[in-house]
């Protein structure tokens, strides 16, 4: 340590409140560590700050104080309990490039040079304790005597899945006009049910189910608007932290509850890749569901209706790729986006049930109100994620 002056950084979990685990020190305990080290090398306190961290926000707005103390008055940050902050991104990507010194006093070992690959280690480790999970599942369930429970739960929840995603494009315009209109949540709630439109399942508006809603839509929003910049940033070799970085300086903001890291572009990759997903399976589902069945009707074979599929230049749509993959998990390697014979029968099956869903979600006076509001606004409907994702 170069600097004999140093400043103090405490923290505390916000649920901790009154009860620390044998790890998490009180803010007390932190004060004598410091105090102690302070003695016995002979340093000067010049200030000290505590943190309250909440979960929920993963802020810490002190410690950007504490830095920006320490370089005015070059100082050296010590935080006697450094515990487990390593595994919140944002606080050790603050930590790291604000280049100060530095010291942990429960984990000396770490320091500017070795936190980042500590980072990358909880990262690493959060992905092998997802994996585990998943793998414990798998052992349940054939434990339980039904090896596919796991299977048939995934194949439930993400049908569940497209229809959330659905309705929040759908809703979202009327959402908008809303806002435009400078109405609070609760008056949305009010609203929405006064001008006749149905909730997510069916039924009356609550605030709750506006409140999810209002995230799907603006996870949507993040999803479509930075899917050019994040496609060229991937083009260009450009890193997550650069990236987030380039968010941050932009003033771009993250989803709700979560900040901007590698875990939060993931969540956004994932739902760009739904959103594609949707779009090409509904425009498929709306253009040849209808030609599928009349060509049934005159007894045409599978074989014959692969062809015509193939002859119009159809792709097997990835949404059924998906269906196959239930019965054969090696068909997404296996398969190409040719169709065959007894592709047909399924995405048939597949289409019919997403006309269902929409059919549920497209009620007239929503539809209606909905090509009114995006001519207004000259919105269109296309799919801006096709051309990169090759569809």
């Amino acid at each position: 340590m170069t600097a004999n002056r140093v400043i103090g950084y405490y923290w505390r979990n916000e649920k901790d409140k009154d009860v620390y685990g044998p790890l998490q020190l009180s803010i007390e305990q932190q004060q004598a560590l410091l105090k102690s080290h302070v003695e016995a090398h002979s340093l000067e306190i010049i200030n000290e700050l505590n943190e309250t961290f909440d979960k929920k926000r993963k802020r810490f707005p002190e410690l950007n104080q504490a830095i920006d103390q320490c370089r005015v008055l070059g100082a050296v940050l010590i935080i006697p309990n450094f515990q487990n902050l390593g595994r919140y991104e944002y606080f050790s990507r603050v930590l790291v490039e604000s280049g100060i010194e530095f010291l942990c006093l429960d984990q000396p070992l770490i320091t500017r040079d070795t936190l980042p690959a500590i980072v990358d280690n909880f990262r690493r480790m959060r992905r092998m304790h997802s994996d585990r999970i998943r793998a414990g599942l798998e052992r349940t369930a054939a434990q339980l005597g039904n090896p596919n429970a796991l299977k048939e739960i995934t194949r439930v929840n993400k049908p569940k899945t497209e229809n959330a995603t659905m309705f929040a494009l759908l809703i979202a315009p009327i959402i908008s006009y809303y806002k435009d209109r400078g109405l609070s949540q609760r008056k949305m709630v009010t609203a929405l049910n006064e001008d006749g439109y149905h909730a997510p399942e069916g039924g009356v508006w609550v605030l709750s189910q506006l409140q999810k809603v209002l995230e799907r839509i603006e996870l949507n929003d993040l999803a479509s608007g930075l899917f050019g910049s994040m496609t060229e940033a991937k083009k260009n070799n450009e890193s997550d932290e650069e990236y987030c970085r380039k968010l941050v300086e932009e003033g771009i903001k993250p989803p709700a509850r979560s900040e901007w890291n590698s875990d939060t572009l993931d969540v956004l990759r994932e739902r760009q890749l739904l959103l594609n997903e949707i779009f090409t399976f509904n425009k498929f589902a709306l253009e040849y569901h209808d030609k599928i069945k009349q060509l049934l009707d005159i007894e045409k074979t599978e074989q014959e209706i692969a062809d015509y599929l193939n002859s119009e230049n159809q792709k097997l749509p990835k949404r059924v790729i998906w269906e196959l993959e239930h019965d054969d998990p090696e068909i997404m390697t296996k398969r190409t986006t040719q169709w065959v014979a007894e592709d047909v029968p399924l995405a048939f099956k597949v289409a019919q049930r997403r006309l269902e869903d929409m059919d549920k979600f497209l009620k007239p006076n929503m539809v209606e109100r909905n090509i009114e509001l995006m001519t207004e606004k000259g919105v269109k409907g296309e799919n801006i994620f096709a051309d990169e994702l090759g569809e």
